[in-house]
């Protein structure tokens, strides 16, 4: 819940964010925002909770809203610069919401007009009691529209809301105020909108204050459901698309900020073309422009494309340190928006220039995190599919080409990515009063499985593997390269840092092919890359045998290890590459041997500390762990068929000898025949004696799976989890689509982190790799209906969400 880190917030004394404004449409429907006009409130809780957020065209989301920093609700306003005086008739709000509640309304408002703005010049045009505000915490309505028509129509420039009480009495988070959306009644000055519509698919214009405001792909499949660009951001300007420069005192100037000179609409073979002269790239809408441009927007010859020409005139000598000439903004943030995208350019990695930004830079540590924010391509006129990850039904990429610039990505960790053209091959440019500027960027769509790696399958139910398919293509593709220059694979784009993910991408890798077309003019496949990030990994391990790659510098998460043999192993089967299996054994061998010197008295590896692995925040272990003792067997046979591969017969013999000692002791520790529930496995025995036993998912399918549980035993375990599934159906709604962190609550003792509950002790997508073993465990176990069923109810929420976002809404 954002309101209860205020001790993480941060005073903005004014946020002024260059919007788009809704004005005067029939409801609070989401749709195209209206038109660019200022906004600015007297403080915002962080990044993403702006005043332009209650501009941003979305109305009744849960956490889309502004909000005030804790403690400044009384007297706190947010107001709104239409840009010139015109008749304000009134406005309409959708108040905050919030889990479905209202959230932290106001108890009284006022709405303030004033043609100046000027700080004598406010009137009050409305009083609205706390008859006419929604009560904190009550049910929200998605239904109904908030108006407060004014008495008598105002001539006004600058509306305001101003909350002189401040939050409601009893509130449930005391001292913050917040509004979802706001409408003002201004006929007028709504902008003319133009809609470009083609095989490309459908363009979305707003031609008063130049920009792109929604893009809608089209495959072979019909046109998209979601525009691809966001509407809203952690940054106010991280949204739509337009052109901008940022000057080297961090002052962006857009197209958007200012009426053009000129608009004219025409046909042309039937479709529309859209000329626009004298766009100023300005700080504001009073402020004087550093260039001007005239744009064209047309879909020529077969319509494939939408064609994007920029000229543009520069008016003084500038230095810029970034620009979009246009950039295309997507927002990656899955829980909350209905269109998140990111996305991934498969090209030659030495002929991309990457580099880090602080306007890109929301959280997370170097080395941990990707800081390669900025990524443009050396190349002059090139063209490129970016692969994109969506949370819904998409079957279109985007297929960007360049004349007189060069493209780029940009992107952060769980909130942006952003796609376009840019000036030149490096970050600053340096321009001079009268010199022109021409670049086309040619925006279309491409089939989503004529590019990339896509899954190798075949199977009688022909909506799971269609759903299956898109989602290896979209997430293997589009939102596992973490780092866009160095080609490693993390948790998602532009995020973690992650060895433990290495069987992971192996064992995709390993169930795909490539695609017939290139995915770029100088393409990089995804083979190539895990190579790449395998080496990466390696490269980290310590004298101790501990990888230490990413976010676990530390070196205290040492499955890590493990996964990364496992990894390699995949790898081998894909390729083939035995002259790379080689050149490493010696470092596998270290890092497996970091276990073995840790086999306690039972046979058993044993944990140094407690913790040690990454998956679940909230369940912690210490001792004799199954999960470490699953993949450890594991790795040890894969390590064994690995030098067998090699031509070392003997260090395979050994370590297939290890692997069988692991085998019998895990059997002979671990299983508890008489465990409450039903038989299976102990999850662990922690380092006092203490057994636990909760059906830990890591430590339940993976020995049934790998091939430690016999047949008698697999099949117990599977009639344990099913008998227990059944009570989770009827009594916390269990729909089955992955499977769960554990089937019986944890202890209070052992969750360090009691707001991740029953149902919810997972971190990030762990849920999907998990459901993976729980599905070979069934198929193992003789259970084919099982996890057939597990699988089609997988691939059926893949088929919805393409499984971005929040993993964990299977348990009420």
């Amino acid at each position: 819940m954002k309101t209860s880190m205020a001790a993480r917030s941060w005073r903005v004394c004014f946020v002024a964010a260059y919007c788009c404004l809704r004005i005067a449409s029939p409801g609070l429907a989401e749709q195209p925002p209206a038109a660019g006009v200022a906004v600015s409130a007297s403080s915002q809780w962080g990044p993403g909770f702006g005043a332009d957020a209650a501009v941003d065209g979305i109305a009744g989301e849960n956490l889309n809203y502004w909000q005030t920093v804790q403690g400044t609700d009384k007297g706190a306003w947010w107001q709104a610069d239409l840009g010139e005086v015109v008749p304000v008739y009134g406005l309409s709000i959708a108040w905050a919401r919030y889990q479905n509640k209202y959230h932290s309304p106001p108890a009284t408002a006022v709405v303030q007009v004033s043609s100046t703005g000027a700080a004598d010049s406010w009137k009050d045009a409305l009083v609205i009691g706390s008859g006419g505000i929604p009560r904190d915490e009550s049910s929200y309505e998605p239904d109904r529209i908030w108006k407060y028509p004014l008495p008598v129509p105002a001539q006004a420039r600058y509306v305001r809301l101003l909350f002189p009480e401040g939050d409601q009495p009893g509130a449930r988070y005391e001292g913050y105020l917040c509004i979802g959306e706001v409408e003002i009644q201004a006929p007028g000055i709504a902008p003319q909108m133009v809609t470009i519509e083609a095989a490309f698919g459908k363009a979305e214009v707003n031609a008063s204050r130049p920009a792109l405001v929604r893009l809608f792909l089209q495959s072979g499949e019909g046109p998209g459901r979601q525009s691809l660009l966001a509407t809203h951001g952690r940054r106010s300007w991280a949204r739509g698309g337009c052109t901008y420069v940022v000057g080297e005192d961090g002052t962006r100037y857009e197209s958007r900020t200012a009426k053009p000179g000129r608009v004219n609409v025409t046909e042309e073979s039937g479709r529309t073309v859209l000329k626009i002269t004298g766009a100023g790239l300005a700080p504001s809408a009073d402020g004087p422009p550093v260039a001007v441009e005239d744009w064209t927007l047309s879909s020529p010859g077969d319509g494939s494309k939408l064609v994007w020409k920029v000229v543009r005139r520069w008016q003084k000598d500038f230095t810029s340190v970034l620009d979009g000439s246009p950039g295309l903004f997507f927002s990656f943030d899955a829980r909350h928006r209905p269109n998140s995208t990111t996305s991934t350019i498969w090209y030659d990695p030495l002929r991309i220039v990457a580099g880090t930004s602080d306007l890109y830079r929301l959280a997370g540590e170097a080395g941990r995190t990707s800081q390669q924010h900025l990524q443009v391509l050396r190349d002059r006129d090139t063209w490129a599919v970016y692969k994109l990850w969506t949370n819904w039904d998409s079957t279109a990429d985007l297929r960007l080409e360049v004349e007189g610039g060069h493209l780029y990505r940009r992107g952060s960790f769980s909130w942006l990515s952003e796609a376009g053209a840019a000036s030149g091959p490096s970050w600053r440019q340096s321009h001079r009063a009268g010199e022109v500027e021409k670049i086309t960027l040619a925006i279309g769509g491409v089939e989503k499985r004529s590019t990339g790696y896509q899954l190798a399958v075949t199977l009688p139910d022909k909506p799971t593997e269609t759903s299956l398919k898109r989602f290896y293509d979209s997430v293997l593709n589009g939102g596992a390269v973490n780092d866009q220059k160095g080609f490693d694979f993390g948790n998602e784009t532009d995020g973690w840092y992650y060895a433990g993910s290495c069987w992971m991408y192996g064992a995709a890798l390993s169930a795909g092919v490539p695609a017939p077309a290139p995915a770029s003019f100088h393409p990089y496949d995804a083979a190539q890359a895990f190579r790449e990030h395998l080496a990466h990994v390696l490269s980290t391990v310590d004298d101790e045998g501990r990888a230490r790659f990413g976010y676990n510098q530390g070196g205290q998460w040492v499955d890590d290890n493990l996964h990364t043999i496992i990894g390699f192993r995949f790898y081998l089967l894909h390729t083939g590459d035995l002259p790379f299996i080689r050149q490493n054994l010696q470092s596998l061998e270290r890092m497996l041997q970091y276990f073995i010197r840790r086999r306690g008295s039972q046979g058993l590896f044993e944990l140094d500390d407690v913790g040690a692995h990454w998956y679940y925040d909230a369940i912690t272990t210490s001792g004799v762990n199954g999960y470490h003792n699953a993949f450890f067997y594991k790795a040890a046979m894969d390590l064994a068929e690995m030098e067998e591969a090699a031509g070392k017969a003997e260090q395979a013999a050994r370590y297939r000898e290890l692997a069988g000692a692991v085998k019998d002791a895990y059997n002979r520790v671990l299983w508890k025949e008489d465990a409450p529930g039903g038989p299976r496995y102990l999850d662990w025995i922690d380092s006092k004696g203490r057994e636990v036993s909760y059906f830990c998912d890591l430590c339940q399918w993976p020995p049934v799976a790998v091939g430690i549980a016999s047949a008698q035993q697999a099949r117990k375990i599977v009639a344990t989890a099913d008998a227990r599934i059944a009570e989770l159906e009827k009594e916390h709604g269990y729909a089955g689509d992955a499977g769960l962190s554990a089937l019986w609550p944890v202890p209070p003792d052992l969750n360090p982190h009691p707001w991740q509950t029953f149902g919810r002790y997972m971190n990030g997508g762990s849920l999907l790799c998990q459901t993976y073993w729980e599905i070979l465990a069934r198929a193992k176990a003789g259970d084919a209906a099982g996890a057939a069923a597990r699988l089609k109810r997988f691939a059926r929420r893949a088929a919805e969400t393409r499984w971005a976002g929040d993993n964990a809404a299977d348990i009420r």
